[in-house]
């Protein structure tokens, strides 16, 4: 009964073979599984502002919750601004204009619900104060899901 041997050992290793691919497959699954939120690309520009205030926007999901995420920074002269994101869940502004300096940014967020349902229109807007007259919008920039 040698060949019954041999048999037996060819399915031994076989099964052990596949106990290990099994392992291997379900382990890559489980690394490659994201555990925190999903984040998009920044998207950036200094738009009318003459190189002088880039404005950006980020979006980053986690479950159900979306989180617009917008920044103007400040180069090299200061400037009084407000940051201002525009999506399909509504409009949120900083408070006011305030002042930044070369260096400095403003930051905001805005959190939303079911993205899915909307996967464009998700903007960013900065207004810079004038000495006399309206404000000026000097950057904007949107991006998508």
């Amino acid at each position: 009964m040698p060949g019954q041997t041999t048999n037996t050992r060819r399915w031994k290793r076989l099964a052990l073979a596949a106990t290990f691919a099994a392992a291997a497959v379900l382990g890559s699954v489980a690394i490659a599984s994201p555990a925190s939120a999903d984040t998009l690309p920044e998207h950036c520009t200094f738009g009318s502002s003459s190189g002088n205030v880039k404005t950006c926007v980020q979006l980053s999901l986690s479950g159900i919750t979306l989180t617009t995420s917008a920044s103007a920074t400040v180069t090299s002269q200061g400037r009084k601004l407000q940051l201002c994101i525009n999506t399909p869940f509504g409009v949120k502004c900083t408070p006011g204009f305030q002042l930044v300096t070369p260096g400095h940014s403003l930051f905001l967020e805005q959190n939303g619900n079911n993205p899915q349902s909307v996967p464009n229109g998700y903007c960013v807007n900065t207004w810079r104060q004038n000495a006399s007259g309206p404000p000026t919008r000097i950057g904007h920039i949107c991006t998508s899901i």
